[in-house]
């Protein structure tokens, strides 16, 4: 399988845009694997100030997945441990337009 050439970043506030048209986008797609939210699905602005509150948030680094310009996925690292425990919890999606294309795996 050829995939195509990826570029990870690190999220930045220029992702903001992107990444909350990628969740509104995937939202039913990710839905079985993604937290019970109660009351539903957050309003837009809602989802905006989460992923902004996330870039500065203490024990977790964000990255985003993209195809030249397409953001196509995310990566999360939280409850990162530094010395010498170095762990972290590593979670990850992929747009629906990309799954089994190798994306996660590259």
């Amino acid at each position: 399988m050829t995939t195509p050439a990826i570029s990870l970043h690190r999220v930045s506030a220029s992702d903001i845009d992107d990444l909350l048209a990628y969740e509104l986008r995937n939202e039913e797609f990710h839905r079985p694997t993604s937290p019970i939210r109660e009351g539903g699905e957050p309003a837009p602005e809602e989802r905006r100030q989460r992923i902004v509150n996330s870039l500065s948030a203490p024990g977790r680094a964000g990255y985003v997945i993209r195809i030249g310009s397409q953001l196509v996925g995310t990566i999360a690292l939280s409850n990162i441990t530094r010395g010498a425990w170095c762990n972290a919890t590593m979670g990850y999606s992929v747009d629906e337009q990309w799954t089994r294309r190798g994306i996660a795996s590259e």
